[in-house]
């Protein structure tokens, strides 16, 4: 994960609490030849209150990219979370099915 490479730690280290600063890196990946490993990693360091205020923001960015409403964009968000969840499930299904299929 990025996130445990040796720049991310080091910038990590001068957060100032006092100052309320966030950080949130996303990190989507999957190793090319298995789309079934597909998933997210995420790494939150701050207050909860101003982790939540800091995604709204980028949703908010998103949103104005997007042209949607803020709202809009939450349900998409909740949509491709949820599909995303499906087809992670379908496919494992899938695997299990073939790998635990009675012999005949």
């Amino acid at each position: 994960m990025i996130a445990e490479s040796y720049d991310i730690q080091k910038y990590m280290q001068r957060f100032d609490k006092d100052k309320r600063e966030v950080f949130i890196l996303i990190e989507r990946k999957t190793d090319i030849n298995d789309r079934d490993s597909l998933n997210s990693n995420f790494y939150c360091k701050g207050a909860d209150l101003e982790m939540l205020a800091a995604m709204a923001e980028v949703t908010e960015r998103v949103a104005k990219q997007m042209g949607l409403t803020f709202d809009e964009t939450l349900e998409v968000m909740k949509n491709a979370h949820l599909q995303d969840k499906t087809v992670m499930r379908t496919r494992y299904k899938q695997r299990i099915d073939k790998e635990w299929s009675v012999l005949e």
